[in-house]
């Protein structure tokens, strides 16, 4: 068995709360922090699209700094689509759907509102930063917050490899210690109370 948190040791069975309802989508972070407009959509795109140009790397040796996430605007369609179904399917009563659009779709806002609802829609970029480059390589270099030591060696967790971005994740290297950088770790996915 493959333990991921502690919590899992626990020989009591934890039983899933049955209070969550409703749903909680997001989509169409602002990575930038900020709305796009037209002009400005298509200088980040390269004018076709771009949807996954901010992800395209040269090389597999690169950190999460080095990693630029383009817009994904048709996610804010996406995201209304299943908010429409979902109202459309339940009505107008509990359970509700509430939207993370833009810059709302921050960390600290799915994070204080995942726990409370009883289906979670995320739509926007993932990222896997693999073990192709050894510890020589370029990849042993600071990405997420320590994820190599100095003497090049991997960083003991595996689950800060992967996470989500969210609004201002294209200006990470900006926040402080202790604020929210736009990047949704797997380990802090790990840490949420999602048993409902």
């Amino acid at each position: 068995h493959y333990l991921s948190a502690e919590r899992d040791i626990v020989s009591e069975p934890v039983e899933a709360r049955t209070d969550r309802s409703g749903l909680l989508a997001l989509g169409g972070p602002s990575f930038d922090g900020r709305a796009l407009d037209a002009s400005n959509r298509a200088a980040h795109n390269g004018g076709n699209g771009g949807v996954t140009a901010g992800l395209r790397r040269a090389s597999p040796c690169v950190s999460l700094q080095s990693i630029r996430f383009a817009p994904l605007d048709e996610t804010l369609l996406e995201v209304r689509e299943v908010s429409r179904v979902w109202s459309d399917h339940h009505g107008s009563a509990p359970p509700s759907a509430r939207l993370l659009m833009a810059q709302e779709a921050t960390e600290s806002a799915f994070k204080q509102a995942a726990p409370e609802y009883r289906i979670l829609h995320l739509a926007t970029h993932g990222f896997f930063l693999g073990g192709e480059c050894g510890p020589n390589g370029a990849a042993a270099t600071r990405g997420v917050g320590g994820l190599s030591t100095p003497n090049g060696q991997a960083a003991e967790n595996p689950l800060l490899l992967s996470g989500l971005a969210l609004a201002g994740a294209n200006h990470r290297a900006a926040a402080a210690p202790d604020e929210d950088d736009g990047i949704l770790t797997a380990e802090e996915v790990a840490s949420l109370d999602l048993s409902g």
